[in-house]
Order: C-alpha cells, then structure tokens, then sequence
C-alpha cells in the first residue's frame, strides 16, 4: 500500500509541471526593432550650393518617426533637406563643411536607439567651393554643319552650342540661376535642379527639341 501512494504522487507532480493553462510571461514592451532608416554611403556626393557652401547629400530609404538627424564636427555646420522622422526615402544635406575635416552625421531616436542608432563617419575632400568652383568652358561650335542636336532637323543656330564641363573627381556644382554670355549678352540661365557631377559635361545647344542625357538646352540659348 505505501508503494502505491508513492506513484501517486509522483504522477500528480509530473501533472503540475506540465499544465498548459500555466501562464507565460509577456514580451519586454522595450524591446527595440532595427532602425527602419537605412543609408548607403556609396551613395553620398559632395556638392556646392549657394556658390560657396561644401555640401554633402546623403540619400536614406525608410521613415523613422521621431527620430532625429545631427552632425558633429568643425564649423557650423547644419542639417537640412529631407527629414527623415516625417519623410520616407529622401536625402538628408549637410551643409556648411569644411574641406578635409572629419564629421559624424547621427540618426537617433524610438527604433534607432542604442546599437540600431545610425552613425556615420566620413572626412570632406580638400575642396573649398568659394575659391576652386571651377566649370571650364569645354568646346564651342560657332559654325556647324550637321545636325549636332540630333533632332532630325539641320537648323544653322540650333546646332550652335557650347559645352561647360567640372573638372573635379568628387564635387558636384549646382547650375542653377548661373548664365551663358555671348558677346556681351546673357544668352542662357540655367534653370533650378541643374546638376553638373564630377567630371560631367554638359552641352547648351542654340535649340531644337531632341536631346540625349548628356545635353542639355530646353529653350536654346
């Protein structure tokens, strides 16, 4: 009879370990997610604005509510194009940088925090936008004879052009609002959004409607 009572027992606790309505604990409600904002530096390019102003431009994919985008280095500089706590895939600019200096641009905050905050480092080219901002004046076609636009239309003024060209390997200039003057006259504006990259030539033609990706001349000059 003792031996009996003894496997009973033993049963009743094998029972109690295994009881399926037992309740598990909850999740941590701290638990952070990998940041939901991402960057790619070999994206990144330097560009001057404002005709004097080093900048860089670094494209992000993701939108992370409150989170927050800072820069640290020399100077002061500051932080401005996309946000990405309201904007979902943008490019934030870092503006004001002084040539070859090192910086770090931060994105902190909810999802972003601890090892899943973003920190990138990077130091400027030795490029001072005010003294070196260099567009030459590539080639000039004063006198064509073919149909140089590729319209399909030979057309003795539009086929004139003038091509400028950024002999810098790492800096991007912003055209706009610079001008084209021929003999004394201002022929051309270059409208917002003109971009001439490293080492990118762009051609201005006198008109026509038909251009590829390296020219440029809605309007003519």
């Amino acid at each position: 009879m003792p031996r009996l009572l003894f496997i009973l027992v033993l049963v009743a606790v094998a029972v109690a370990v295994i009881n399926p309505l037992q309740a598990l604990p909850e999740a941590d409600p701290q638990v952070e997610v990998a940041c939901p904002v991402t960057i790619d530096p070999a994206t990144a390019k330097y560009r001057c604005i404002n005709g004097n102003q080093l900048t860089l431009r670094m494209p992000y994919l993701g939108v992370a509510p409150g989170a927050s985008v800072f820069v640290t280095g020399p100077g002061s500089a500051t932080v401005g194009g996309d946000d990405p706590a309201a904007t979902s895939d943008g490019v934030i600019e870092l503006i004001g940088l002084v040539p070859s200096s090192a910086y770090v641009l931060g994105i902190i905050g909810p999802g972003c925090a601890g090892p899943d905050a973003i920190f990138y480092n990077f130091t400027t080219p030795n490029y001072i936008c005010a003294d070196d901002l260099t567009v030459l004046i590539n080639e000039v076609l004063p006198e064509p004879g073919s149909d140089t636009n590729d319209d399909g239309v030979v057309n003795f003024l539009e086929e004139q052009f003038v091509e400028v060209f950024n002999p810098d390997a790492q800096v991007e200039i912003d055209l706009n609002g610079w001008i084209l003057i021929i003999g004394g006259t201002v022929r051309y504006t270059f409208p917002p959004a003109t971009i001439l990259g490293p080492r990118q030539a762009l051609t201005v033609f006198g008109g026509g409607t038909l251009f590829d990706p390296c020219h440029y001349a809605p309007g003519g000059f």
